[in-house]
């Protein structure tokens, strides 16, 4: 892929994932403002888990774009941490889901509904977490297509692969 067309498929990805948390966030004050206080609270947590990962991914292409029209070959020095942390945060966020979640329906606080509800949000949450920290699961393009048909596997989440090679330079100069 040209260069240009790296830089026009890093501005969509980096403006549809910004977009993705506008429209979430909006619906999701839309609905809390019409829902029962009691009756939301799982579902608020999982739309917002999705949404930290979203924006996430809205960075990181940023920081892509950004490096490919400065024709830099690396990203910002700065990447490595604030990735790794966002990584170690959303496990961390998506590992306390099931716990109140569990917690919430043992002390009669949540419906079956919300659980269902706020469930499925929080596995769509988990999808994103795994598309973008180990497996690339969004197969968009011809060239995705092409790679997953001819090596029956999916490939490394392109975050995922900056993060190793961010890693392995910083360690290189110690």
């Amino acid at each position: 892929m040209d260069r240009d067309r790296l830089i026009r498929r890093c501005r969509a990805l980096r403006n549809w994932e910004s977009f993705n948390v506008l429209l979430f966030m909006g619906l999701l004050v839309r609905w809390v403002v019409t829902a029962q206080p009691q009756t939301w609270y799982l579902t608020a947590y999982s739309v917002v888990l999705v949404c930290y990962i979203l924006v996430q991914g809205s960075i990181y292409w940023h920081l892509k774009l950004r490096s490919l029209q400065q024709r830099h070959r690396l990203l910002p020095s700065y990447f490595s941490s604030i990735f790794t942390k966002f990584h170690h945060s959303t496990l961390a966020l998506l590992l306390l889901f099931p716990v109140i979640a569990s917690n919430s329906w043992r002390i009669r606080q949540t419906t079956i509904a919300e659980l269902v509800w706020s469930s499925t949000i929080a596995g769509f949450a988990l999808l994103e977490y795994v598309n973008y920290y180990h497996y690339q699961l969004k197969h968009d393009t011809v060239n995705d297509l092409r790679y997953l048909l001819q090596h029956k596997r999916f490939r490394r989440a392109p975050l995922a692969v900056d993060l190793a090679l961010a890693r392995q330079d910083r360690t290189r100069h110690f």
